[in-house]
């Protein structure tokens, strides 16, 4: 019994040191090329998550106007809305934007908009938004970095 665990022994081969060398380069590779993609994705989801949350005043000032109509100035103050918004970035650090609403008067047709009164911080860049409406945010595809998303 003694003598075949020896000898299992002997046969048994381990990795090399240049063999072990190689793996740790190759994984260091890998890691300089994920870890900026990842932050990448990190940054876009960040502005992605202020783009909704702009989405989601928009969509809460036409909640707003269904039941208690346009209001006369045709803008809605972030005060008038905060029973219809739960919790957002845009809440948090702007409590001063309004939302404009243009209405046709051929169609009757409302057209919301957004506009903030400070660049709201997304990641490493800050968005500011100016007369935006749900379309002009989805359109917006001119990458990273502070901008201001307006028509």
């Amino acid at each position: 019994m003694v003598q075949s665990l020896k000898q299992r022994m002997k046969e048994q081969k381990g990795f090399t040191l240049i063999e072990l060398l190689a793996v740790i380069v190759i994984l260091g590779i890998i890691a300089a090329i994920a870890i900026p993609a990842i932050g990448s994705v990190i940054q876009k989801s960040n502005e992605n998550a202020v783009k909704s949350d702009a989405i989601g005043i928009l969509n809460a000032a036409k909640t707003y106007v269904a039941s208690s109509g346009v209001p006369s100035s045709n803008q809605i103050s972030a005060v008038d809305l905060k029973p219809y918004i739960d919790k957002s970035k845009i809440e948090e650090q702007d409590g001063s934007y309004t939302v404009g609403i243009t209405v046709d008067a051929s169609t009757g047709r409302a057209t919301y908009t957004l506009t903030t009164s400070k660049a709201i911080d997304a990641g490493s860049a800050k968005l500011t938004f100016t007369d935006a409406s749900i379309d002009i945010i989805n359109n917006d595809k001119s990458g990273t970095g502070d901008r201001t998303i307006q028509p």
